[in-house]
């Protein structure tokens, strides 16, 4: 059935109309209520693309002007600190000593849109008349390095996003002058050596007065340069550094009533002279180990020890990384925010390690998520292989290996195996040193390459199986 509107609320019977009331009458015809819902829709869409380009125009106008205030407070803060003296156009916590009385930050609230205000104030060692290294050919050293101050103004939003920024070097009225002071030179690297560009410095000595308490980065090159820097022979400039998703290094104190050494000790700073201190981060990776017995169950609630490489002190050695960590219900530890160095794992008093995938000491590389398969047993009679030299061979020659571990003694065979090829057994495999060691040979001649598993297996049939133990390559 089919409703219509009409105009008009009257009606009467077709009779007696006229016929120009009669064509004034359907002139009248209403509309259905399907049409009135289409129209209805449509204005309903034109006006939500109104409304919805509206708020977009108000958007990008109040982005804009943002930028244009930004800009305008950033021109105003480079114009206010130029108009300081010389000698004050410093930070409370930056890249220059002695500290001035500038915010490194501050929130400026301008109509009612609060602002972000960075300030980074820095030395600059100009080429032109060397630098402070004396590496630059046909230039002599240029210990007085502070040639100038780079100003710099960053402009954020509330929510951190970048609005504007603006820079400008300024200089002393007087010439450079011979100082009672000293430089810092600061190298942050990775664990190849490469530089790392933005890492936060801090570098700090609360015997100065005022303490020395400065905040700045490495530039692209990794180095920090910091000039005028008050003589102390005390060892007791301190230095940390860090990065987001990097691990941190610092400088550490001397303890000499715990003859505890430091690997990297705290420094001094002489008089007209440069200190070197390089320091080394990497990013973070993990590792996720998990531990079975020797019939492949899981190993729950047992406490691993985790020890790297890394020393922060020696005499006695204190390890940068040194972790008891349990494992859950499904025999897994998760080793999270873990430095590219090299770790070893242990277990508790009456469990011995059968064997670890990868051979320990495990690597862990930069950003690196290595997992562990751990074989352990309470059975101390059991057989155990910790390494193998070397673990690796090519497919046109045969190699002689030796394998360390505990109760390995003669009668033990030695075999590499790997998915559909034949076995390789070790020949003349002779054991050694109170049954901790394994020597023999392979041969390797036109045999596939690929990671092959270790098998070894004592008299009494008890097997070590190192998973991915060997690697056979191409010439």
């Amino acid at each position: 059935m089919s409703v219509r509107f009409y105009l008009k609320k009257s009606f009467q019977s077709s009779r007696g109309f006229t016929s120009s009331e009669k064509q004034s009458r359907a002139s009248e015809r209403g509309f259905t209520l399907s049409e009135v819902l289409i129209g209805t829709a449509i204005f309903a869409i034109i006006g939500i693309s109104i409304l919805g380009t509206i708020n977009l125009f108000v958007k990008f106008s109040q982005q804009a002007k943002d930028k244009i205030q930004a800009q305008n407070l950033a021109h105003q803060k480079i114009e206010f600190i130029r108009n300081l003296p010389y000698d004050d156009v410093a930070t409370v916590a930056g890249a220059i000593y002695p500290p001035g009385n500038l915010p490194d930050q501050e929130n400026i609230t301008i109509d009612g849109t609060v602002f972000k205000v960075y300030t980074s104030i820095s030395y600059v060692d100009d080429p032109f008349d060397g630098n402070a290294e004396g590496t630059i050919p046909g230039k002599p050293q240029d210990f007085w390095s502070y040639d100038y101050k780079k100003i710099t103004i960053t402009v954020r939003d509330n929510n951190n996003k970048f609005l504007a920024q603006t820079s400008t070097n300024m200089a002393a009225k007087a010439a450079e002058t011979a100082s009672n002071t000293g430089i810092l030179s600061l190298r942050v690297d990775n664990s190849v050596g490469d530089p790392v560009a933005g890492a936060a410095v801090h570098v700090t000595n609360p015997n100065q007065v005022p303490p020395v308490d400065i905040n700045t980065f490495t530039d692209i090159t990794g180095l920090v340069q910091i000039p005028n820097l008050p003589p102390s022979s005390d060892n007791d400039y301190h230095v940390e550094v860090s990065l987001g998703g990097y691990g941190t290094d610092s400088t550490n104190p001397a303890f000499p009533p715990d003859n505890l050494n430091p690997v990297q000790p705290d420094f001094n700073i002489l008089v007209q002279q440069i200190t070197s201190v390089t320091l080394s981060i990497d990013v973070l990776g993990s590792m996720q180990v998990t531990v079975t017995d020797t019939s492949g169950s899981a190993v729950t609630g047992l406490t691993l020890n985790v020890l790297g490489d890394k020393l922060t002190y020696t005499a006695p050695d204190t390890h940068k990384f040194n972790q008891n960590l349990d494992t859950d219900g499904v025999g897994v530890v998760n080793v999270s925010n873990v430095e590219t160095d090299s770790y070893s794992i242990s277990v508790p008093s009456g469990y011995y390690i059968v064997s670890t995938a990868p051979y320990q000491k495990v690597s862990v590389p930069s950003g690196g998520a290595v997992n562990v398969s751990m074989v352990i047993t309470t059975d101390s009679s059991h057989p155990t292989v910790s390494t193998m030299m070397p673990a690796s061979g090519v497919n046109n020659s045969t190699v002689d290996f030796v394998i360390t571990g505990t109760n390995l003694p003669t009668g033990t065979t030695v075999v590499l195996r790997l998915s559909g090829q034949a076995d390789i057994a070790a020949t003349g495999v002779t054991s050694a040193s109170g049954d901790t060691e394994l020597t023999g040979t392979f041969d390797l001649t036109g045999v596939q390459t690929g990671t092959w598993d270790l098998i070894v297996t004592d008299p009494s049939v008890r097997v070590v199986t190192q998973v991915g133990g060997f690697v056979i390559s191409a010439p």
